[in-house]
């Protein structure tokens, strides 16, 4: 598969499920994405990034599930500083 050039246009796509489910709910969604993603054909295309962003208390078994995926894992409404 070729790598995007500056002609391709590349396709983020991807979910938010800070809204929408709970711990185990975005887990068990977690494993089903990666399953179907693994065997997906289309996994592999690079002009297509796939991401998901789950709920903070399960974004650690997010990112441990798709670790070897084509699927990254962000957070969102984050800050890391101080407060004086």
């Amino acid at each position: 598969m070729s790598q995007p050039g500056n002609h391709e246009r590349v396709i983020t796509l991807g979910v938010s499920l800070k809204m929408y489910f709970g711990y185990q709910q975005t887990v068990d969604w977690c494993q089903r994405i990666h399953s179907i993603v693994q065997r997906h054909p289309l996994a592999s295309v690079t002009q297509v990034r796939l991401f998901v962003l789950p709920t903070f208390p399960a974004l650690a078994p997010a990112v441990s599930l798709f670790a070897d995926s084509a699927i990254d894992v962000g957070a969102q409404d984050l800050h890391w500083g101080f407060v004086e």
